[in-house]
């Protein structure tokens, strides 16, 4: 190694595909308040919701952009799963 450097030039990439399909909010969320789904695509959804430990809290469809009113749920974190036959994406959701 002759301790010289060289760049090569910059390139953009795009990745398609990449970009999330569907956004939930508002997150954080206030019990009760409307947790809202958007999706770029106006598909059928499915939104599963489950405690930190893991079990089950619900199941929602979710056609399009949806506002969803879930249970009145301990302030806490959950994690969610939106799934259509060719789309699975997860997250965290916090209940205040």
């Amino acid at each position: 190694f002759d301790g010289t450097a060289s760049y090569s030039e910059v390139r953009s990439v795009l990745f398609q595909g990449l970009a999330d399909q569907v956004s939930v909010f508002p997150n954080p969320l206030r019990t009760g308040d409307l947790l809202n789904i958007r999706t770029k695509d106006g598909g059928t959804y499915t939104l599963d919701l489950y405690t930190a430990d893991g079990e089950q809290v619900g199941t929602y469809p979710v056609s399009g952009d949806a506002a969803i009113r879930l249970p009145k749920l301990p302030a806490g974190v959950y994690g969610y799963l939106i799934r259509s036959a060719d789309y699975r994406s997860g997250g965290v959701l916090v209940v205040e």
